[in-house]
C-alpha cells in the first residue's frame, strides 16, 4: 500500500515546526531548566552539544552539575501520531523497566517519565533515562564495506564466538518472559489508563502514513506499579 503523498506532506511540515520548537527550548535555555526540575534534587544541566534523531525519536544528552548523564528521548512531532504518542511512550518505560527488573540485558534505566500533559515545553511525552555506554556493532567496521554484509576474512573466531554467545543468551532470556496474554505491557501513570492492545509499527505506519486505523478499541487495561527511579 502506497503512501497518501498529501498526508505525508503534512507529517513533513509538523516535523519541521516540532524541531524548530526544539531549537528553540535549547538555545533559550528553557529545556535545560525544565530538565533540572525533573531531577530529584533539582540540579543544574548542560545540553550536550546536538542530538541523536533516529526513526521516531529524539535524544538529547545531558550533563547534570554533579558530572552525571542522563538522556532525554522525546517521540518526534510529526513521526508518530498524537493519538497514539503518550501510549507509545508509558510502554516504551514499562518494557525497560521491566527488562531492567527481569533479565541480564543491558538497556537504560528510566528515571523519570510522563505524557504530553507532564510536558511543560509542550513537545509531547518523554522519558529522562541512563546513559549505557557502548560500542554500536555498526562501528566495529567488521564486513568488506557499506554495500556489502560479508564479513571480512580476518575476524578472529573468538571475537564472532564473543559477539553471537552475547545475542543468543539476550534472546534466550526474552524467550523466558511468560505474559497472561498477547499485547503491550499496561501500566498507569498520571492517572492515564493505557490499553494492552497490542502497538505495533505495522499498524501504526496504515494510520499516520495512510489514514487508516488498525489498531482498535483499547483492551480492558489492567496495571502494573508506576516506576519512578529517581
Amino acid at each position: 500500500m502506497n503512501l497518501d503523498e498529501r498526508i505525508d506532506l503534512v507529517r513533513s511540515v509538523e516535523v519541521d515546526v516540532w524541531v524548530r520548537r526544539v531549537n528553540d527550548a535549547r538555545r533559550d535555555g528553557r529545556m535545560a531548566s525544565w530538565i533540572s526540575s525533573l531531577h530529584p534534587r533539582r540540579l543544574g544541566c548542560e545540553l550536550v552539544t546536538g542530538s541523536m534523531n533516529g526513526t521516531f525519536n529524539l535524544c538529547q544528552k545531558v550533563i547534570f552539575d554533579d558530572k552525571t548523564t542522563a538522556i532525554l528521548r522525546m517521540p518526534i512531532g510529526g513521526r508518530n501520531h498524537p493519538d497514539y504518542a503518550d501510549e507509545k511512550a508509558v510502554v516504551e518505560a514499562a518494557t525497560l523497566s521491566l527488562l531492567r527488573r527481569q533479565t541480564s540485558i543491558p538497556v537504560p534505566a528510566v528515571y523519570v517519565w510522563g505524557t504530553a500533559d507532564h510536558n511543560i515545553l509542550g513537545l509531547g511525552p518523554f522519558i529522562l533515562m541512563q546513559v549505557v555506554d557502548g560500542v554500536s556493532g555498526s562501528d566495529l567496521h567488521w564486513n568488506h564495506g557499506p554495500e556489502t554484509r560479508l564479513l571480512r576474512e580476518d575476524i578472529s573466531e573468538a571475537n564472532l564466538e564473543l559477539l553471537f554467545r552475547q545475542i543468543a543468551r539476550y534472546q534466550l532470556e526474552l524467550f523466558s518472559l511468560n505474559f497472561d496474554t498477547l499485547g503491550s505491557l499496561p501500566l498507569s501513570i498520571g492517572g492515564v489508563d493505557v490499553p494492552t492492545r497490542p502497538l505495533t509499527w505495522k499498524a501504526h505506519a496504515s494510520l499516520h502514513g495512510r489514514g487508516i486505523d488498525t489498531i482498535g478499541l483499547p483492551s480492558p487495561p489492567s496495571f502494573l506499579p508506576e516506576t519512578i527511579l529517581y
